[in-house]
C-alpha cells in the first residue's frame, strides 16, 4: 500500500475496504489515508457543515471514494505463491 503501512490501518477501516472492494461500494470518509491509492481514488471531497447543540457550525472535510476493483484483482493475481 502507498502512503501508509498495512499496520497502521485499524481492523475497522480493513472490513470496510474489503466491503467496499468486494461490493463495489463507495466509502465516505473524514480520512481518506486509510484507504490509499492505488487501491481506491478520489471521486469527489465535500465539507460537511452542521451545528453543535449550543449552535456553533463544525466543519468536517469529506471524501467520496471508488475502489479500484481492477488494480486489486491485479495485485491479487501477481501476488507471491506460497
Amino acid at each position: 500500500m502507498e502512503g501508509i503501512e498495512p499496520k497502521q490501518i485499524e481492523h475497522g477501516d480493513k472490513f470496510i475496504a474489503a466491503t467496499s472492494i468486494l461490493t463495489g461500494s463507495l466509502i465516505l470518509t473524514a480520512n481518506s489515508r486509510d484507504f490509499p491509492s492505488p487501491y481506491f481514488q478520489e471521486a469527489e471531497r465535500k465539507p460537511l457543515i452542521y451545528k453543535e447543540k449550543r449552535g456553533k457550525s463544525k466543519c468536517i472535510l469529506t471524501t467520496i471514494l471508488i475502489p479500484d476493483i481492477i488494480m486489486v484483482n491485479q495485485r491479487f493475481t501477481d501476488r507471491p505463491k506460497d
